[in-house]
């Protein structure tokens, strides 16, 4: 399973589990019913809106997380080959190549020499 699925399924597994702890307290601290009643079929109308809306946002957090690690790896990805592709331009080069820094100075020569004699 791919990391990106991963993360969306851990957020629902959250949201889930928000789901229920919140049952739970209003059993512990407001409700005279079954724990099973207030978890699925006596469930106040504000408690559903409120479970909803947090699963909701778990869910959506878990989709923007996970987009954007997906952008990120791919711009990696495009990058590493980016710099694999100009290296070995630079590698397999027939001439010389020196590389020179913003100061003037030489970082470092690459490539084949060629001798030129007259």
């Amino acid at each position: 399973m791919k990391t990106e699925y991963k993360i969306i399924a851990v957020s629902a597994g959250f949201g889930l589990l928000f789901w229920v702890i919140d049952a739970f307290l209003d059993y512990l601290f407001f409700y005279e019913g079954t724990m099973m009643g207030l978890l699925v079929t006596d469930v106040p109308a504000h408690e559903v809106y409120i479970r909803c809306v947090a699963f909701v946002g778990f869910v959506v957090f878990g989709v923007l997380v996970s987009s954007a690690m997906a952008k990120r790896r791919r711009a990696e990805e495009a990058q590493r080959e980016s710099k694999e592709k100009y290296r070995a331009l630079y590698d397999d080069a027939p001439l010389s190549f020196q590389s020179i820094d913003e100061d003037g100075c030489l970082i470092s020569t690459r490539g084949s020499v060629l001798n030129i004699t007259d």
